[in-house]
């Protein structure tokens, strides 16, 4: 059994998943949701260069950031770049997508979060998406997303993934196989 086969079985017992998929929590605007994932998507898509960079909010050392770039790099931006393509590909969000992206932005999550830009950017206004939006209205939005329809589940895995120490590898490899599971 392969290193991230016996994560994934872990993950289950543990978490005790019993489907390919964990169900959301169903709003009553959830094409509206839909939409607006599909929107933080492809404004992320433009922004590739900007995630791929460490955000200088986080105040990391040098040696700190050289080696969180590198899993921006080599892990993180891969893993973006498989959703991406799944997501058009197959038309379909799942929580391993949401978990996917959530993973990808966190730390451009941390800083928007540090820099308190969740209050002072209005994600209801149209003049915050038009024009070349900033790199983080689609991670505000994608965090608050995600935290509305998988709050629990979310939390269970940053836990989980915590608490075990899984590196960033072994977590965006395990992310792929439940994605392409659930996509088939």
């Amino acid at each position: 059994m392969s290193k991230v086969s016996l994560l994934a079985s872990n993950i289950a017992k543990t978490l005790q998943i019993k489907t390919h998929d964990i169900e959301p929590v169903y709003l009553p605007n959830m094409k509206e949701i839909r939409d607006l994932s599909n929107i933080s998507l492809a404004i992320l898509k433009t922004k590739v260069k900007e995630l791929r960079q460490f955000p200088e909010a986080l105040n990391a050392n040098k040696q700190a950031r050289k080696g969180l770039s590198k899993v921006l790099n080599d892990e993180l931006v891969p893993l973006f770049r498989f959703i991406e393509k799944n997501i058009e590909e197959h038309g379909l969000w799942s929580f391993y997508h949401y978990l996917g992206l959530i993973t990808i932005v966190n730390f451009h999550y941390s800083a928007a979060i540090k820099q308190n830009k969740q209050n002072t950017i209005n994600l209801a206004l149209d003049e915050t998406w038009n024009d070349n939006p900033s790199i983080d209205v689609p991670v505000l939005t994608l965090g608050f997303i995600s935290g509305q329809l998988y709050r629990q589940p979310l939390a269970k895995f940053t836990e989980y993934f915590d608490s075990k120490n899984i590196n960033m590898s072994d977590r965006c490899e395990y992310i792929r196989q439940q994605i392409t599971t659930v996509t088939g």
